[in-house]
C-alpha cells in the first residue's frame, strides 16, 4: 500500500538524528525517513482500516467511521479513505494498479531515469574524445 507518514512519525522511530539543511532534510535523512515510512506505513494503515471496520457498524455510512477514525488517528479522512481502496484494489475487489505493479513501475521509471542519464553522459564523452581524434596534432 502507498501511505504517507510525517517527519514528527519517523522522528519517534529514529529520534533527532535528521539533519537539516537549507533545501529540507539532507539525502541520509532521506534514506532513513523512506525505510521509517516502509516499516510504520502498513502496520499503521492496517489499523486504521482495522478500526474503520470495527467501527463501521456504529455508523450510518462508511465516510462517516473514515472520519471517526481519522480523528482518533490524527491523519485526514481522506487518507483513510484512500489507503481503504487501496486496499480493495490490493485484495482484487476493485480494479486498478495493485501496490506491488505500482511500486514496480515505479522501480522502472527510476531505472530508465538513470539509464537515460547514463547514455547522455556517453554520448557527450563520445562527442568529447571523437573531437579530440579530429584535431591536428603538432609534433
Amino acid at each position: 500500500m502507498i501511505f504517507s507518514i510525517s517527519v514528527n512519525s519517523c522522528r519517534q522511530v529514529f529520534g533527532d538524528k535528521f539533519i537539516l539543511n537549507r533545501s529540507g532534510l539532507s539525502s541520509t535523512s532521506y534514506r532513513r525517513m523512506e525505510l521509517c515510512h516502509v516499516s510504520i506505513r502498513r502496520s499503521f494503515a492496517e489499523r486504521a482500516l482495522r478500526l474503520v471496520e470495527e467501527t463501521l457498524p456504529d455508523q450510518k455510512y462508511e465516510f462517516a467511521a473514515m472520519k471517526k477514525v481519522a480523528t482518533k488517528l490524527g491523519v485526514s479522512p481522506e487518507a483513510i479513505r484512500r489507503w481503504k481502496r487501496q486496499s480493495e484494489v490490493d485484495s482484487g475487489l476493485r480494479p486498478g494498479l495493485s501496490s506491488q505493479e505500482h511500486d514496480e513501475v515505479r522501480r522502472l521509471k527510476r531505472k530508465n531515469t538513470e539509464l537515460r542519464r547514463a547514455n547522455e553522459i556517453l554520448k557527450s564523452a563520445s562527442s568529447f574524445f571523437a573531437a579530440e581524434l579530429d584535431r591536428p596534432t603538432t609534433k
